[in-house]
């Protein structure tokens, strides 16, 4: 019996509804909190959020406006689409530098060259930032006990070789540097290379 209340009050709220249309206005019906389903041209505040139906003046379904969306549902979209964005820049990217791959190198073993003519010229600047260094040490153990025999006289070293001792202390931080960068550079350029060449083998398997 109640089904059936709810169904004629339904039913003469719709007829209501449409009558409004056929007057010009906007017909949305939507479901309270309570689950009962109710009409008219002008929505509740309460319920202006939730999913609605939208009639035209012949009673017909035209559309439906969704709900709100919680914060989280908005945070979680906004998340994927963001995603998306990032995988289609990351897949032209990509493709970009297949394309540079196999434009520039026409097989493995030529990538295999050019990693190793690249290494052998880094393998040269560390060789020569070595050599600097063992220099470096050799000159600053010369000064230093050109120092430290002033100082056991009971003198004051003079400024100019503490200024020359000082000068050979920065050079000597500067070639270690120089070496442990260009060390992480070969690593990077290898590691690099490497990649490539795999890359290269899936692009063109027969090569």
């Amino acid at each position: 019996m109640r089904k059936i209340l709810t169904s004629l009050l339904l039913m003469s709220a719709l007829f209501g509804a449409v009558q409004s249309a056929q007057a010009g206005k906007q017909i949305q019906c939507w479901t309270d909190n309570k689950g009962n389903r109710s009409c008219g041209d002008t929505v509740p505040p309460q319920y202006a959020k939730k999913e609605r139906e939208v009639f035209n003046n012949q009673g017909v379904v035209v559309g439906k406006k969704a709900r709100e969306q919680t914060p989280e549902e908005v945070a979680e979209n906004e998340r994927k689409a963001a995603q998306v964005a990032a995988d289609f820049k990351h897949a032209q990217e990509q493709a970009a530098y297949d394309k540079f791959l196999t434009d520039t190198y026409s097989s493995p073993k030529e990538l295999e060259s050019a990693r190793n003519l690249r290494e052998q010229t880094l393998d040269g600047r560390i060789s020569l930032a070595n050599k600097a260094i063992a220099d470096t040490e050799k000159t600053l153990v010369d000064l230093r006990g050109r120092v430290a025999s002033v100082t056991k006289g009971g003198k004051k070293p003079d400024k100019g070789l503490l200024e020359q001792v000082a000068k050979f202390e920065r050079g000597l931080a500067d070639n270690k540097n120089a070496v442990t960068q260009l060390q992480q550079e070969k690593e990077k350029m290898v590691a690099k290379f490497n990649q490539d060449i795999e890359r290269y083998k899936v692009l063109r398997p027969k090569d």
